[in-house]
């Protein structure tokens, strides 16, 4: 009778902890509250419309520690029939993995698959509710909105860049299931933490302008017989982006599909090119601020100029004779862009006193050369 109580009062008070702890384990569970991701607009004359949704999807998951052996391979096979493409590889390995109480058989199936897979009732297989991306505007500003991955990860795009705040944060449930992991609202140690939903966003994009400048890049870039082109369109007096386009584009809803990864990237921001002309408008704007130059100004231009040892033409020639500035911006001479610039020197040449002022104006001015801080991904 001794040995009996001694033996009672070991188990009921010594190893008391360790046996509520091995209980706990083995009746109690945690289940990720997946947090909704927020969704993305565009402008529509003002008024935003979404083009990034979410649509429910279903991550199936199981308990090895509870998932009977005659079924696995019932399971395999269901999964196989119903879940298709979704279902994640190493299904086998992960069932018999009895040392884990969570692993993801398949993801992103539809409602319909859900209840087809939860009519067969097996124990220890259970389901959770999450999204999908659903871009209702199709291809529509494809590398600025990027896409999510299988993992839920944004990439590229304002997707990945604004991730952290599109992603929200998850919740917790931590509670005693059924044997079919079912959480029970019973007992005290069960916590609840609600998931934080993500930001909806309002992109400065304009619709109409971005699918008109899609489709007039890529009419350009066929008719010039170009491999690739970017447009971008910007309000002047505010600088807000109205359009962002790049060709050639991709499918968000389908990136799984994509064979050439380059087409993910937005050249617009992701790639340094030449600015070419475009740095005639910056020249005629430190000519005009330095009060070298006005609207008025006129020059007598020629085919071509020197500069220090080297000679630079107008690709348009035959425009000889006097010229004003804007004549020079129409016709993009280079002839006149180097007269403004001379003229921010001694007059004569472009000089050191000429090209510190143009690096003042293009670098510490305009911000040539320094990020921007816009919401894409950048070079």
């Amino acid at each position: 009778m001794a040995i009996f109580v001694l033996r009672l009062f070991w188990l009921q008070v010594i190893k008391h902890e360790e046996y509520v702890s091995i209980a706990k384990d083995s009746q109690q569970r945690s289940f990720v509250i997946p947090a909704p991701r927020g969704e993305i607009y565009m402008m529509d004359n003002g008024v935003p419309v979404p083009v990034v949704l979410n649509q429910a999807a279903y991550t199936v998951i199981a308990d090895p520690a509870i998932v009977d052996e005659d079924d696995r391979s019932d399971i395999v096979e269901t999964l196989r029939d119903e879940a298709g493409g979704e279902m994640l590889e190493g299904v086998e390995s992960r069932l018999t993995n009895t040392k884990s109480r969570y692993e993801v058989l398949a993801r992103n199936i539809t409602r319909s698959q859900a209840e087809k897979l939860k009519a067969y009732d097996f124990p220890g297989v259970g389901f959770q509710q999450g999204s999908i991306r659903n871009y209702p505007e199709g291809k529509l500003a494809a590398q600025v909105l990027g896409f999510v991955n299988s993992e839920g990860d944004g990439q590229y795009g304002v997707e990945q860049k604004l991730d952290e705040r599109l992603g929200g944060r998850d919740g917790l449930l931590q509670s005693v299931t059924d044997v079919r992991n079912v959480p029970l609202n019973v007992g005290k140690d069960n916590i609840r933490i609600e998931a934080k939903p993500g930001e909806n966003l309002a992109l400065s994009i304009d619709r109409n302008i971005q699918s008109y400048a899609e489709e007039a890049l890529e009419q350009g870039v066929k008719r010039a017989h170009a491999t690739e082109g970017s447009v971008l369109v910007m309000n002047p007096n505010n600088g807000e982006v109205l359009a962002m386009a790049n060709y050639p584009t991709y499918s968000p809803a389908e990136y799984y599909a994509v064979d050439d990864a380059s087409v993910f990237v937005n050249t617009t921001t992701m790639l340094p090119y030449e600015p070419a002309s475009v740095i005639k408008t910056f020249t005629m704007a430190a000519g005009l601020n330095e009060g070298v130059i006005s609207p008025q100004s006129t020059y007598v231009n020629t085919d071509c100029i020197s500069v220090a040892d080297r000679t630079m033409c107008n690709a348009l020639r035959g425009l000889g004779g006097t010229r004003t500035m804007q004549e020079v911006l129409n016709n993009s001479l280079n002839v006149g862009t180097i007269t403004v610039a001379r003229a921010l020197g001694n007059g004569n040449n472009v000089n050191l006193e000429a090209r510190q002022k143009m690096y003042n104006y293009f670098h510490d001015k305009f911000g040539l050369g320094e990020k921007t801080g816009i919401e894409v991904g950048e070079a």
